[in-house]
């Protein structure tokens, strides 16, 4: 037994008549299901009075058809086509798990994945068949669906754990084909990108979308978790080319010095006769054992190394990469921490020392050919210089050698100098680009804007949410936003557009039902914050003159609760009449203009907790020109007062503070909500916001926000806290920019203190070959009796001479190309030179005169 609302139809039921109705069930709050008569949308009745069992209706009318096509829409599984089945949401994101067997792979016909509860209810396990057949749907009503001819058979290899959300589901491979468009709706789309190229194509595919589109890349920490990795390769490719000049280096120094001290015996082996291959024979013999050697010991420390090296360094590039992914849109979905390496291969080092050892031996070999045709010395001429003019008696002091030594080093004053100015322009460029990281972040701080959202659970929906006015308050006084916008609504009507419902239970159920399909009229302090256009940057609106969207945060209206007049003629409102913006479509359709007030009707909780129906007086006073709803805008004073949700700062402890101010309440009986402190209270308590959105104060101040909501237990998307308010930052870009940026200022960091001690080595290496090359002018100033002082003021002014040249030539270059830093980098370099060459020429100083005027191997 059911009972039967007419809604808006002309049924008239005749006693002992029988009929075919068309309708919807509904709740009534009996213990009957309660049939509501809808007409067909083709404009026939939603009612037939039949003749008798053979009607011609039971076999062809209307109501057949559509019998049929609820049967079809009621009783069907839905099929997903995929050959990355676990790049689909479901598998991607962890909400659906493969409970038995495996996928179906790529191409492969004949097999399916079903999920875990149609199978359980059908009794399905791996290995059975289930047989379905095919629907189509009209092209011009995707809804019309019809059975066709095609029937599938497949074999169930895999089984899904159970979900209630999920059931009816069956996934195979493209390779079964011959599918029509989907059903019952449209899907926006899906795609499958590569690893390295994600956040790229994302990028692209946001670019296209229009507005109101939103795109979520759901990487599984893939990104987060390559940055180190890319990072350490980057690295490691770095460290490897530098080790391989290195060991080049050191290959031809070890197979120079091998052959060279080997060098006179060569000699007087080829003399007494010795032939050629047994020299090299026994010349290789000692550099293979040694190579050997040296190349083994390599491999087995560089083995039992490796692994805490890799560790230490990924641990290093992890804190560099480590980014803070606390309530960012980048932390949507789930994250697969990635497996650690447990063990280093073997061929790595067997390789490096494979190929240590036959290098050594192949620059032996070079050596050696080049002792074998030198074994006989040569004959030379020993060069003279000549002074001319009187360059060795200009000048007093030590200025006077220092300029003299200067003049007459020839290519090594050369050297000296190019060097020196090559290494200013080096360093000044570095400086140069390490102040401009540093300005390009503090552009990017001062001027990025940072907004963030509450939504649900999941991070998904950000309208038509619950969000608790207390929640409100606490990011409003937080002291970190510019701004917050907030928006509640409630179905509204016109009193002529209402049909006659009656009275009882079912009458007021029904009515709710009808009332909760009617438009909205929202209450907001932002049109951004309106559902219709949250995802937008702007809102185009015709304004009556004299006004603009400041009226919508305005407090100078009173809320409508507070403003309730009752009567014996019913309720009212005492205010005159709250501004609005409506739709333009929304005007022509009820032939009205900006400046015209019309009435509506809007059911509300009393302040007594009763329902009441409440006939609001609006005056238009902004018509949206790309909004074709029939939405209502009005200021947020309408419900509550926006003052309650300024950004000022001021400090909000959350529930702490509503329960003190509840016990105040109390104590001071009901009469004390009858003031304007109470009753912001009380509204803000009873007040639930339907969408919240936001903008800090300033990037920098991210951290701190971050900080605020998890002292304050606020909840992440798929990571619930305390506190069920969830929130998202719209932070990706600017979190990624920054860390680039600030990777580079670290780089730099670490890079400069390495880099001028590099100078200050390459200065003394310099300083130490030039006054090396100069042991005979350390003797004869000796031996004329210059004291140390003398000798090491003479060499040091020099050098330093010929360093401060190069270094003011190279900072002018610097300068001149635009780059002001050349100058701070020519002190640097000339301070960590003349220290080196200090060193040097001190260490020199400090040789006894004889070991100056004898020669060592």
């Amino acid at each position: 037994m059911f009972m039967v609302d007419v809604g808006d139809t002309d049924f008239v039921p005749e006693d002992g008549a029988s009929y075919l109705l068309h309708g919807v069930f509904a709740e009534s709050g009996t213990s009957n299901p309660t049939l509501s008569l809808v007409d067909f949308d083709t404009g026939e009745t939603a009612f037939y009075k039949v003749s008798g069992e053979d009607d011609p209706a039971f076999t062809d009318s209307i109501f057949t058809q559509m019998a049929r096509y609820y049967a079809n829409a009621n009783n069907y599984v839905r099929i997903t086509a995929s050959d990355a089945p676990r790049a689909l949401e479901e598998f991607h994101q962890g909400i659906l798990t493969l409970a038995q067997g495996r996928f179906p792979e790529a191409g492969e016909a004949g097999v399916c994945v079903i999920d875990g509860k149609t199978a359980g209810q059908m009794g399905l396990t791996p290995g059975d068949e289930i047989h379905v057949n095919l629907y189509d749907s009209q092209e011009d009503d995707r809804f019309s669906v019809s059975e066709n001819s095609v029937e599938k058979t497949w074999t169930v290899v895999g089984i899904t754990s159970l979900s209630n959300d999920w059931a009816g589901r069956i996934w195979v491979s493209q390779g079964e084909g011959g599918f029509s468009q989907p059903l019952f709706g449209f899907c926006l789309g899906m795609a499958v990108l590569d690893n390295g190229m994600a956040r790229q194509a994302a990028d692209q595919i946001r670019e296209m979308m229009p507005e109101g589109i939103s795109v979520t890349l759901y990487d599984q920490g893939y990104f987060s978790a390559a940055q180190p990795f890319e990072a350490m390769k980057t690295t490691a490719l770095a460290v490897a080319a530098a080790s391989a000049c290195a060991a080049f280096a050191v290959l031809v120094l070890f197979a120079s010095l091998f052959v060279g001290r080997q060098r006179e015996t060569v000699g007087i082996l080829r003399s007494l006769g010795t032939p050629s291959a047994k020299i090299r024979l026994w010349l290789i013999s000692g550099a293979s054992l040694i190579a050997a050697a040296a190349a083994i010991l390599g491999a087995v420390l560089g083995r039992a190394f490796t692994g805490g090296m890799i560790r230490w360094a990924l641990g290093a590039a992890q804190k560099l990469y480590t980014i803070d992914h606390r309530y960012s849109e980048s932390a949507m979905g789930t994250t697969i921490t990635p497996v650690e390496m447990t063990q280093m291969p073997l061929w790595p080092a067997f390789v490096s020392a494979l190929a240590v050892f036959g290098a050594a031996l192949v620059f032996c070999l070079l050596f050696l050919s080049q002792a074998l045709s030198r074994s006989a010395p040569e004959k030379g001429k020993e060069k003279v210089r000549i002074p001319c003019g009187k360059t060795s008696v200009g000048g007093r002091g030590v200025l006077r050698y220092a300029f003299v030594f200067c003049r007459r080093g020839g290519g090594r004053s050369v050297i000296v100098a190019v060097a020196s100015g090559v290494l200013t322009i080096f360093l000044g460029i570095l400086i140069f680009v390490s102040q401009g990281w540093q300005s390009q972040m503090d552009s990017l701080y001062d001027t990025s804007q940072i907004f963030g959202r509450a939504t649900s659970t999941n991070g998904r929906q950000s309208v038509n949410i619950v969000i608790n006015g207390n929640n409100a308050r606490l990011l409003a006084s937080s002291g970190y936003l510019k701004d917050i916008g907030l928006s509640l609504n409630w179905h509204y009507w016109f009193d002529e557009d209402m049909p006659p419902f009656g009275r009882g239970g079912f009458a007021e159920e029904t009515k709710r039902n009808w009332i909760a399909r009617q438009p909205t009229i929202t209450a907001l302090n932002t049109l951004l914050a309106a559902p219709d256009f949250f995802y937008d940057d702007e809102v185009a609106v015709e304004w009556l003159e004299g006004w603009n969207e400041d009226f919508l945060m305005s407090d100078e209206y009173y809320p409508v609760d507070a403003s309730i007049s009752y009567s014996q003629s019913g309720v009212g409102v005492e205010w005159e009449n709250y501004p609005c913006v409506v739709g333009k479509n929304f005007l022509d359709a009820r032939d009205l203009s900006l400046g015209d007030v019309f009435t509506v009707y809007f059911q509300m909780d009393s302040f007594y907790g009763a329902r009441m129906e409440v006939p609001i007086d609006l005056k238009v006073v902004g018509a949206c020109t790309e909004n074709d709803t029939e939405d209502i805008y009005v200021p947020l004073a309408f419900a509550i007062s926006p003052g309650y949700f300024e950004t000022d700062g001021n400090s909000y402890s959350g529930e702490n503070e509503v329960t003190e101010a509840a016990a105040d309440m109390e104590s001071d009986g009901a009469q004390a909500y009858w003031n304007s402190e109470g009753l912001d209270y009380y509204l803000c308590r009873m007040t639930s916001f339907s969408t919240c959105r936001f903008t800090l104060d300033s990037a920098r101040d991210l951290d701190a926000f971050r900080n605020f909501l998890a002292d304050n237990g606020v909840s992440q998307p798929g990571i619930l806290g305390s506190n069920r308010l969830t929130i998202v930052l719209s932070d990706q870009s600017f979190v990624e920019t920054v860390g680039g940026l600030g990777r580079l200022i670290s780089f730099c960091g670490i890079l400069f203190p390495a880099l001028f001690g590099a100078v200050c080595l390459l200065g003394f290496v310099i300083s130490w070959l030039m006054v090396g090359s100069r042991r005979m002018e350390f003797a004869v100033l000796r031996g004329l009796g210059t004291s140390g002082h003398r000798v090491f003021f003479i060499f040091f002014v020099e050098q330093a001479l010929l360093c401060l040249a190069g270094s003011a030539i190279g900072a002018l270059i610097v300068t001149v190309t635009g780059t002001p830093s050349g100058w701070i980098g020519a002190g640097g370099f000339f301070l960590c030179y003349l220290a080196g060459c200090a060193l040097s020429v001190i260490l020199a100083v400090r040789v006894r005169l004889m070991d100056l005027l004898s020669e060592k191997e």
